[in-house]
């Protein structure tokens, strides 16, 4: 048995991944793996699935409270005639009203973050990468890391994935890769197959950094 580096189940060595209906490439052959194809590739069904919804912790949290608001406005309007509940009601509305306000902010998030991963391995430009270290994170939950270096234009890259699976801790360094990045932010980056996905990261600090390297970059082009 091996994992399958689209939805990560466990399923025999075939051409073809039966659960996802993705192309099968063990990451514990010495091997990049099968080459990308050209733009635009087509992604796994249930890959695309996964990454929109069923693995997208924004699109879950906003569909629960987008849901929840709906519930919680509807027995407010319900009680809303009960003699000497009008300050419940009034709360429980409110709580509604956010909800409802919250709910689908999230889901766009999340949507948009998932549409993002999807055309960069859709639409990325290939270069040569290769694994330069491999590790476990420190915390309470076990997770494992990869990073990884590439060139485009005679710069150097180096990126790296967490929040990965004990599967990928066997990778050794110097093992070879394909690498998709973007041809206007090449600093933006993933594997072919993907090893992993990004997490959802929108928060203020990561979005400082992504603007510190388009600066970085910008500068090197110019200097």
């Amino acid at each position: 048995m091996i994992r399958c580096v689209w939805c990560r189940s466990k399923t025999a060595p075939a051409a073809v991944c039966a659960d996802c209906g993705g192309p099968n490439s063990d990451v514990r052959l010495p091997g990049p793996g099968q080459a990308p194809d050209p733009p635009a590739r087509d992604l796994p069904r249930g890959f695309r699935r996964r990454l929109r919804f069923l693995q997208n912790p924004y699109v879950l949290v906003g569909f629960c409270c987008g849901t929840t608001g709906k519930l919680v406005t509807a027995g407010s309007v319900l009680l809303g005639g009960v003699n000497g509940l009008s300050w419940l009601v009034g709360a429980a509305g409110g709580l509604g009203l956010c909800l409802m306000t919250i709910g689908p902010s999230l889901w766009a998030i999340g949507l948009a973050w998932s549409e993002k991963q999807i055309h960069l391995l859709r639409h990325g430009l290939v270069a040569s990468g290769e694994v330069t270290a491999t590790g476990e994170a420190q915390g309470g939950r076990q997770s494992f890391w990869v990073e990884y270096r590439y060139e485009v234009a005679g710069q150097q890259y180096r990126r790296t994935l967490r929040d990965l699976g004990a599967w990928v801790s066997g990778l050794e360094p110097g093992r070879p890769v394909h690498v998709l990045y973007r041809k206007k932010k090449p600093h933006q980056s993933t594997t072919w197959p993907p090893l992993g996905r990004e997490p959802v990261r929108f928060n203020l600090s990561h979005l400082l950094e992504e603007r510190k390297k388009a600066r970085e970059l910008k500068a090197s082009r110019t200097g």
